[in-house]
């Protein structure tokens, strides 16, 4: 996306990190007692179930992230996924941390499948921080957001 080199982008991080951990956010909101949501000008966040869940079986809930507006997501930028550490009461996952290999990622969008099992029945809580970026022509918004989804199992 910019032509940046290694050590200027990193600064530059570093820079944005500081002054942009309050950027354009709004907070948190939960849509349907079940995924988590954030938005902005420039970017939607989201972190919702997928499928049905049981004791002992992998699940998968998605974290998706969509650029708005002019702008796009930083292909340049080391996206990360954090799941809970520690883990949720019931609640493990098989890979603590993703990374943009794990993710699907176009221009506009980024998802990333978060694997975890459950342990017991109930209403579980599964999530993590993603550290993101999305661009125009102008600047980039560099961000972290915490999400938290609750699952049912039976």
């Amino acid at each position: 996306m910019h032509s940046i080199s290694p050590l200027i982008h990193l600064g530059f991080i570093a820079s944005l990190s500081l002054a942009c951990s309050s950027c354009d956010s709004k907070s948190a909101s939960t849509v349907g007692g079940s995924a988590a949501a954030f938005e902005t000008q420039s970017f939607k966040l989201v972190m919702e179930p997928s499928g049905a869940y049981s004791r002992g079986t992998q699940g998968t809930a998605v974290v998706r992230l969509t650029a708005k507006g002019g702008y796009k997501i930083n292909d340049e930028y080391p996206f990360r996924f954090e799941c809970q550490t520690p883990a949720s009461d019931g609640i493990s996952y098989p890979k603590p941390t993703l990374t943009q290999t794990d993710a699907t990622v176009t221009e506009r969008e980024a998802v990333f499948p978060i694997a975890f099992v459950p342990s017991k029945p109930g209403h579980l809580n599964v999530g993590g921080s993603l550290s993101l970026s999305v661009c125009n022509d102008q600047h980039c918004v560099i961000d972290k957001k915490v999400l938290v989804t609750q699952i049912v199992v039976p």
